[in-house]
């Protein structure tokens, strides 16, 4: 027997390396008879090498931000490589996962290999925002807002979270902040996880007004009577209520005269009883603030003063008669403004009018 050619030997051979051996044997009888053969053994005891690959390739902060496949590819320099395990997908988010897959080779050698300390994170953080402060209505507030900001990530946590009053700029949220400028605020915000992802912006409306509404009555000139203001006919009144935060709705100015009803002012308004009026008037803004101005008086006189002569002194006779000179005296009241001074006149047959 030779093997690969190599010196004859009787007996038996070991082969005990790997590779490939051609072996050539031959018999004789006592006859004479010979009879030759040849064989091929083929030895390949070592498994073949395994290399693994994870795609997509980690971040700049060692995480995977989206799923992940893990794959095995093989080489064998003695019987060749056949086959390796499917590649597996991870595309739950998790921390440290590890991934075992083996190939096997012609030969039937199997080699495992493992990767280890796989990071998956593919969702974006969330921010959340809490408002308090003195509540008013319509969505605004009466005072200055306490803003709170919670973020939360479940796998890689949270790395950063930020903010800003649009108008101005970004800023590490350390904790609790305060708004406090009258008018409509908006604070927007976002987190980056320890993955690195960042979360779209988001926005809440922070509207403060603390002022209260201002408020006026305008009337019509009227006439000077001892320092007061009167009107000979149904003055007009406009009632202006002004805002500069939340603003005054079109139902927001009421008003009440001589302490009757509330009513919402309608835009336009008119006080029609003589005498003295008292008008209450008052604004409510958006927020809820309110302002009341003291009542004012109008003063309303549209009738004419009443005029009276009687007889003072003479002598009657038949009836409607005197047969005498007659003194009349003459007497004038007015229930609103009073009788001017100097103002009752009369006149004799057509005289010229006189005191």
């Amino acid at each position: 027997m030779t093997v690969n050619g190599g010196e004859p030997t009787s007996g038996s051979v070991l082969l005990n390396s790997d590779g490939v051996y051609s072996i050539s044997y031959s018999a004789t009888d006592l006859a004479g008879n010979t009879v030759s053969h040849t064989a091929s053994v083929k030895i390949d005891r070592v498994g073949p090498s395994v290399t693994m690959s994870v795609t997509p390739p980690v971040n700049s902060r060692g995480w995977h931000t989206a799923p992940v496949t893990v794959s095995a590819s093989g080489a064998d320099a003695g019987s060749g490589f056949t086959v390796c395990d499917a590649p597996v997908l991870l595309d739950q988010d998790g921390v440290n996962y590890s991934v075992s897959l083996s190939c096997t080779d012609v030969a039937g050698n199997v080699a495992f290999a493992q990767v280890t300390g796989i990071d998956i994170d593919t969702t974006f953080p969330v921010t959340s925002v809490t408002l308090a402060g003195p509540a008013g209505e319509n969505g605004w507030f009466t005072g200055a807002v306490t803003v709170t900001l919670s973020a939360a990530d479940p796998t890689s946590g949270i790395l950063t979270t930020d903010y800003r009053i649009v108008g101005s700029v970004s800023q590490p949220y350390t904790g609790p902040f305060t708004v406090s400028a009258q008018g409509a605020n908006v604070v927007e915000f976002f987190s980056r996880n320890g993955a690195g992802m960042l979360e779209a912006a988001k926005a809440v409306s922070v509207n403060i007004d603390s002022v209260a509404p201002n408020v006026i009555a305008l009337l019509q000139p009227g006439v000077n009577v001892g320092g007061e203001t009167w009107y000979a006919s149904p003055p007009s009144v406009t009632l202006a209520a002004t805002d500069a935060a939340s603003g005054v709705p079109v139902d927001g100015v009421s008003f009440r005269i001589n302490g009757g009803a509330a009513a919402t002012y309608p835009g336009s308004l008119s006080i029609t009883s003589d005498g003295v009026n008292t008008l209450e008037f008052w604004a409510r803004d958006r927020a809820g603030n309110e302002h009341r101005p003291a009542p004012i008086a109008v003063r309303v006189d549209t009738l004419p003063p009443v005029t009276n002569a009687f007889v003072i002194s003479g002598t009657q006779g038949q009836p409607g008669w005197y047969r005498s000179q007659v003194l009349l005296a003459l007497n004038a009241t007015d229930a609103g403004t009073g009788v001017a001074p100097g103002a009752t006149m009369f006149r004799v047959n057509g005289s010229p009018p006189q005191q």
